[in-house]
């Protein structure tokens, strides 16, 4: 007899989240409607998740989905700052895990170098408000269907660095430093 896992949380808690979900292995599913900030390691750990949803959320720092071995989905519709948080020991810090394929956060307004550096799975990234790509964002990311950076007017050196991408909206750029490798 099998038992199918499934566990869904809806947090109702308006503000700040930490490291609450942290190393808890029996997470698939997260939605929190009105969490604002999500610190680095909120969700340390958790191996589980396949997918999150932050409907409110409206920075992110990286790391809040470190060691996430098994998340596929990350959507955070309201987001408009992602922060990148300084380790002396880490010449590049993890944004996002290996195992991510969809990304969707339509309001991001800038991104940071190496973004998405580990997740070297990720098909479709939804980033249309972002006004500058930081260098390296793309790095390595070898297998993106979509990316809609439609609204994108400077792509920096590097953004593209070992990247292909099979569609791209880039209808906005005005000035670029790097293509994809198969443009």
């Amino acid at each position: 007899m099998s038992v199918y896992k499934f566990f869904c949380i809806y947090f109702y808690k308006k503000g700040n989240f930490s490291s609450t979900f942290s190393t808890c292995t029996n997470l698939y599913y997260i939605y929190l409607p009105d969490v604002t900030l999500v610190n680095s390691n909120a969700f340390e750990n958790c191996i589980a998740i396949k997918s999150i949803t932050l409907k409110s959320a409206q920075t992110v720092y990286s790391n809040a989905f470190s060691g996430c071995s098994s998340l596929r989905t990350i959507n955070l519709p309201e987001m408009t700052s992602f922060e990148n948080i300084f380790n002396p020991s880490l010449t590049i810090i993890p944004a996002f895990p290996a195992s991510l394929e969809v990304f969707n956060a339509p309001k991001l307004e800038t991104t940071v170098s190496n973004m998405f550096f580990h997740s070297k799975n990720i098909k479709n990234i939804y980033i249309d408000s972002v006004q500058e790509i930081a260098p390296s964002t793309f790095n390595g990311c070898n297998n993106i269907f979509f990316l809609d950076i439609s609204k994108t007017k400077t792509v920096n050196q590097y953004a593209f660095n070992n990247c292909k991408i099979e569609f791209i909206d880039a209808r906005s750029l005005e000035t670029t430093h790097d293509m994809p490798d198969n443009s």
